[in-house]
């Protein structure tokens, strides 16, 4: 960790220092040239230059920090020091300016003007940012499924929700890449790259599936009315207690929902291992098949 550390201090105040004699040069070949807009000019380049480091140093951060620090904390770290430094960069081109910020402070202009721009969506967001930096309701790598009204999306019938009365969640879901001053990174797990305004996603509802050590997983499965329920039910409980993503402790709910001409629809509940839905499902849906068919054979070779 220190290593990593020593590196991209030495790294980042080399750059700072580059920087630093580029615009003591240009400040000393201007103010020979006695231009009118010497300080204008000074300033923009300041800004230009000091934002420049700003986004280097954010860029290297992960990878001098990566292997001793989690995702979480590294882009914490960024966040906050890309704060300090966005501030020690107005102050710098203030400097330049020969503007003095304590004055700017207490008028009154510059008072009505903070206010007037803090109600806009872009400080908001800001805003938003940084409480979720030191919040922390998400960190970088989590699971998350967010809902919110301002982005709707179209629940499809597909099962097994198909024929229940179970709700689907109207959300995205995907895992935090980053968290940034106006926009909170998504990946979707279709694979697609999402940026949420953070005052958006300071409103909606978050489900942190990462913090999740266990779900309650529910599926159903259509069975022959042939088949006798009450040999159904226990010999599908057994099979799903041995399981590898069922809980030891817990023992699987297998109920008859509803009913067809032809059929009966079991619920199946079983509370399994970590946050993910489709890989357990995907074993039980196997066990009960297996039950059935064996069930089904034997019945027919009595």
């Amino acid at each position: 960790m220190r290593h990593g550390w020593q590196r991209l201090l030495i790294s980042t105040l080399l750059a700072l220092g580059l920087i630093a004699l580029v615009l003591y040069g240009a400040f000393q070949g201007l103010s020979r040239l006695h231009f009118a807009y010497t300080p204008l000019l000074l300033a923009v380049l300041t800004g230009a230059a000091l934002a420049w480091w700003i986004s280097w140093v954010s860029r290297a951060m992960p990878a001098y920090l990566a292997s001793s620090l989690d995702q979480s904390r590294v882009s914490t770290l960024r966040f906050l020091f890309q704060l300090l430094a966005y501030i020690l960069l107005a102050l710098a081109v203030f400097s330049v300016l020969k503007i003095n910020v304590g004055s700017l402070l207490v008028g009154g202009a510059f008072a009505g003007l903070l206010l007037g721009l803090i109600s806009q969506s872009v400080f908001s967001n800001l805003l938003a940012g940084i409480l979720f930096v030191f919040a922390q309701p998400v960190r970088v790598g989590d699971r998350i499924t967010f809902a919110t009204w301002q982005y709707g999306v179209v629940a499809p019938a597909y099962p097994p929700k198909f024929y229940s009365s179970d709700l689907l969640i109207p959300g995205y879901t995907g895992t935090v890449e980053d968290v940034g001053f106006l926009y909170i990174s998504l990946l979707t797990d279709d694979r697609r790259h999402v940026k949420l305004p953070a005052g958006v996603f300071m409103q909606a509802l978050i489900i942190n599936h990462s913090r999740s050590e266990h779900i309650l997983l529910r599926t159903k499965y259509e069975v022959e009315k042939a088949l006798d329920p009450q040999v159904v039910i226990p010999a599908v409980q057994a099979e799903l207690t041995k399981n590898r993503w069922v809980l030891p402790d817990e023992a699987p709910s297998v109920l008859i929902q509803e009913t067809t001409a032809l059929s009966y629809i079991l619920l199946i509940s079983t509370p399994v291992h970590g946050h993910l839905e489709e890989p357990p499902r995907s074993d039980i849906l196997q066990d009960v098949m297996r039950v059935v068919l064996r069930l089904k054979a034997e019945q027919q070779g009595s």
